[in-house]
This record gives structure tokens, sequence and C-alpha cells, in this order.
């Protein structure tokens, strides 16, 4: 009897070891900091230290719990803040990057709900996360393609199962008035995507509404969508509905990484509609494991406002999780009433050119 008793009690021991080890809470996250020198913000040149350039600065927390039959259950959550500062980057909303929780199977892929990002911000996974060939300051104009990431609240997504080959992803957003949001209507986006060892290719389509833009103070324009505006207002303008149509593709060759992206930004207002058209070359060379060059030109255009960029990063890696980094951006407009203003900069230029340097760590954890 005590030796049954005995073996009950190591198979019962074993069994909730082997549960434990089939559930798993991570923290992770990336700091990313440096010091930037622009040319002209409002007319007056300016050094400040500005994170979250090369990568989104957040921490995070991820689990998956083992259901059996290739089953998982998931979580992420993920807040964005100011190393600077300490502050959350959205005011008021803890997880404003990523709150999820979901069921996910490598054979059926995965549905999640909560805020969550859309499928735009796929296109940065043109390349190796580690080899990201766009900053912050370097996105469209205004981050009006969603690029840089635009999250979508009290959503339900669903991804299908990993490639190689093609896969796809459909989300949709339920209409709320909260905020702190990025979006305060329903938005709904779908992706299509084609994977092999050397060619990444994708198709993706973004529908949202209740959105608001300050064309003035976050792109440099006066004139927008039948909107007269003053050098650097902060007013709002209400868009109707703005959808998004998109395409890249990347391709490896030896060193090097080629990528071309095209977003066409369609816009409707209470007085007038149009389309922001950005085309974007691009690409990565490792000049060692250790040490490579990103850069990028692109060109965008809306009604008589046009923009060109020149991007250039020298990335060196000191480990698999730390690099040090030398970004140039260089931004050129021309139309009336338009001035220069790259993404997150600060402020609009009082001209038709403006440039950032910046010199920049990072760190993932």
């Amino acid at each position: 009897m005590k030796k049954r008793l005995l073996a009950f009690t190591i198979a019962a021991i074993s069994s909730i070891s082997a549960a434990h080890a089939q559930s798993s809470v991570t923290l992770f996250g990336v700091i990313d900091e440096g010091i930037a020198y622009t040319t002209n913000i409002k007319g007056d040149s300016a050094v400040k230290m500005a994170n979250g350039i090369r990568w989104p600065t957040y921490w995070g927390l991820k689990g998956r719990e083992d259901l059996g039959g290739g089953w998982n259950a998931i979580f992420n959550l993920q807040s964005a803040y100011n190393i600077n500062t300490g502050a959350m980057a959205t005011s008021g909303v803890l997880f404003g990057r990523v709150a999820q929780v979901g069921l996910a199977s490598k054979r059926y892929g995965q549905v999640t709900i909560g805020r969550q990002g859309e499928f735009m911000n796929d296109f940065l996974y043109l390349v190796p996360e580690s080899d990201q060939y766009l900053t912050t300051y370097s996105m469209a104009p205004g981050g009006l393609d969603r690029m840089a990431g635009g999250q979508l609240s009290n959503s339900i997504k669903y991804r299908s199962g990993p490639g190689p080959g093609f896969t796809f992803g459909v989300m949709y957003a339920f209409p709320t008035t909260g905020t702190g949001t990025a979006v305060n209507g329903y938005g709904r986006s779908f992706e299509l995507r084609y994977i092999t060892p050397v060619v990444d290719a994708i198709a993706v389509y973004t529908q949202i509404s209740g959105l608001s833009v300050t064309p003035a103070s976050a792109m440099g324009t006066s004139f927008f969508l039948g909107y007269q505006l003053g050098f650097g207002s902060t007013t709002a303008v209400p868009l109707k509905s703005l959808s998004v149509a998109a395409l890249g593709i990347s391709y490896i060759f030896g060193p090097a990484t080629a990528v071309v992206t095209y977003t066409n930004v369609h816009m409707e207002s209470a007085r007038d509609s149009g389309s922001l058209q950005t085309l974007t070359l691009g690409g990565v060379y490792h000049f060692t494991p250790a040490f490579e060059f990103e850069g990028a030109v692109s060109s965008s255009r809306l009604s008589s406002s046009r923009w060109y960029q020149l991007i250039g990063t020298l990335d060196y890696f000191l480990s698999k999780r730390t690099d040090v980094y030398l970004a140039a951006d260089l931004e050129r407009t021309s139309g009336a009433g338009q001035t220069a203003e790259l993404f997150q900069s600060g402020g609009p230029s009082s001209t038709s050119s403006q440039a950032i340097i910046q010199l920049g760590l990072k760190h993932y954890f």
C-alpha cells in the first residue's frame, strides 16, 4: 500500500512539473535612445534626446500555455514609453502598444482579441527585425500609411499558420467611443503574404473610420483636403474614412536585401478627398555579420504637395541584443503651403528642407 501511495505521489508531482514546464511567461522589450540634431524646427536648429527612433521603446509580457493537441493559449501585453521622462507613450493607456489574448495552432493559425496592431506594421518585417531599413523619422508624411504602427482597440484578428508559402490574415475592430486610442470608429484590415527563404511579398488593405489628423503640425501641410491651416497649427482635421492599399516585396541576394514598397492612402474629409501615394526603394547591406548599412529613398505626393526623402543608417552590433547606430534622414518638399517635416521630428521646418542626424544605442531584453 505504501509503495503504491509513493508511486502515485511521484506521478502526481511529475504531472504538475510537466504542466508548469508547458507554460511560460516572458518579460521582453526594447530600449532605443539617442541624441538627435535637427537642422530646422520652426526656424531654429535643435539638439535633443530622442528615443524610439531606430525601434519603438517598450516593455512587455507574453505567455503561452500548452493546451494539448497542438493548441496553445497565448497573451501579449506591450507598453510603449518615453525613456527620457518615464511617461507612457499614450497618456492614460498602460498597454497602448498591444493588449491581446487568444488561441494559437501551428496547423490552423491563431486568433487574438484586444488592442492590436493592424497588418500595415508587417511591412517593417520585410527584412529581419535587427535589419530594419527605416527609422521613425523616415516614415511616410504624417505616418498616414500607418506603417509605423496603427493600433485598433476592441479588435479580433486571425492569422493563418506560418509560412513558407502563402499566408493570410483578417482583422475587424468594433466601433468604440473611448479616448486614448488611435481609432474611435470601426476598422478592418486584410493581408496576403508569400514567403520563401529569399523572397517576402505582402499585400495589405486597411480601412478605418473615426480618425483625425493634424496635417500642419505633423506633415508641414497648410492646405489639406479643403482645409486651410496656419503654419504649425495643431488643428485636427476629422476624416470620414481612411483606407490604405499597399504592396511590398523584399529579395535576399548574398549579403544584401532589396526592398520595394508602395502605399496609397485614400482619405475623405467633410470638404474634400485625396490620396497620399508613397514609393520607397530601400535595403540592407551586411559588410560583416556585425556591421551593416540600411538605406532608402522615397517619394510621396498628395494633391500639389511633394515629399522626397533620403535615408541612411550605419549599424554596428556589439552583441546579438545591443547595437549602436548613426542615422541620417533628409527631406525636401515642394507645393503650395508645403514645408518639410520628417515624421515625429518635433515640428515643421520653416523652409522646404529638414534633416536629422542621430547617434543612438538600442538594446533588446
